[in-house]
């Protein structure tokens, strides 16, 4: 079965470090972890008082707490995936939930499912035992090959309605074929 612990390590090195990037959607984000989106996260106030400190932003990475903060928001807001078999299919599909939201993302990984597995899959965005039992039944390379080329298509399809995206698209493109 898989795990946690496992599967977090590629997601925050996707989301890689502190940005607010004027063209990010999200506004600053740490970790992946939205201000916009997640002004909730009780990290925030480490960041904000961070900021004024030197070596921002760097320095967020030696804060033990925040860090623990960012597993255990992962872990609590978008971890479910302990079922699934194969870790590297557990690993992909929490790195689409958490990049693409916990709709969108479990929408894409039906989509997938639907597109490279037999059994009847219904693509409603959310996670349950049906779902899981596809994704177990699916042969797990196919399956990852299907959910990298899903997430391809859904990051230039980003691109082609909003331009100003392009600037993402070679980070999401490398984060895809993972």
């Amino acid at each position: 079965m898989s795990q946690f612990e496992t599967a977090i390590l590629t997601v925050l090195r996707n989301e890689g470090g502190w940005s607010d990037n004027p063209a990010d959607a999200g506004g600053q984000t740490y970790k992946g972890i939205s201000l916009t989106q997640d002004p909730e996260f009780p990290g925030w106030g480490i960041i904000e008082t961070a900021k004024g400190q030197p070596g921002f932003p760097q320095s967020l990475a030696d804060n033990a707490t925040l860090q623990q903060m960012i597993v255990d928001f992962y872990r609590r807001k978008y971890w479910q995936f302990d079922g699934i078999e194969s870790q590297d299919v557990a690993t992909k599909v929490f790195d689409m939930v958490v990049n693409f939201g916990p709709t969108g993302g479990m929408t894409a990984v039906q989509q997938a499912i639907k597109r490279c597995c037999s059994g009847p899959i219904v693509a409603d965005g959310q996670y349950g035992p049906r779902t899981e039992a596809a994704i177990n039944a699916c042969n797990a390379q196919t399956l990852l090959r299907e959910l990298r080329l899903t997430s391809v298509k859904r990051y230039v399809g980003i691109v082609l309605n909003e331009p100003a995206q392009e600037v993402f698209l070679e980070g999401w493109l490398e984060r895809a074929v993972q």
